[in-house]
C-alpha cells in the first residue's frame, strides 16, 4: 500500500519542516507503509485560484488511487478508525491519495469527486498545521496496526 501527501503549499520551513520530517521517517520504518509527500504549488491569482490549484492536484495525483480530501464539513474520524481504514486498504492493497488544500480550501467540484471526505477538526486551521497533525496521525495509526507503544490510549 502507498500513502500519497499532496499538499498544495510553499516548501514548508522551521518546526513545521521539522515535524513532518520526523513523522515521514519513522513511517520509513521496516513493516510500515509507504509513505509520499508531494508539495503543490499554490496559485497567486485570485481568479480561479481553487480551480487551478485542483487541476495542479489532479495533474499530480499517481494513477489508480483512491481520493481521499481533507475538509471541514467532512465526515469525523477517531485515529483507531483511521488505523481501521488504513489496515483495510493494505489488506486490498489500495493505494490512496490525501489531500490538503491551500490557505482557500479546494474547489467544489474538486471535493465532490473525492471518494471521501474527511474532517481533521471543525476548528478552522492553517494548512501546513493539518499537514503536521495528518503526518502524525497516520504514523499512530501504522503505530497501533503494529502494536508499537507510541500510541497509549
Amino acid at each position: 500500500m502507498q500513502l500519497h501527501l499532496l499538499c498544495v503549499s510553499k516548501p514548508v520551513k522551521g518546526w513545521v519542516k521539522l515535524a513532518c520530517e520526523d513523522y515521514e521517517k519513522r513511517l520509513q520504518a521496516p513493516g510500515q507503509i509507504r509513505f509520499q509527500v508531494k508539495e503543490i504549488q499554490p496559485v497567486t491569482s485570485d481568479v480561479q485560484r481553487k480551480e487551478k490549484e485542483a487541476e495542479r492536484l489532479i495533474a499530480a495525483t499517481p494513477k489508480d488511487c483512491m481520493r481521499l480530501v481533507f475538509d471541514e464539513r467532512g465526515k469525523d474520524l477517531s485515529t483507531v478508525a483511521l488505523a481501521k481504514q488504513i489496515s483495510e486498504w493494505r489488506d486490498q492493497a489500495v493505494n490512496v491519495a490525501c489531500f490538503i488544500g491551500g490557505a482557500d480550501g479546494l474547489a467544489k467540484e474538486f471535493l465532490a469527486d473525492a471518494d471521501l471526505c474527511w474532517s481533521v477538526s471543525k476548528f478552522t486551521l492553517p494548512h501546513q498545521l493539518v499537514r503536521v497533525m495528518l503526518t502524525e496521525q497516520i504514523y499512530r495509526a501504522v503505530s497501533i496496526l503494529n502494536n508499537h507503544p507510541y500510541h497509549r490510549a
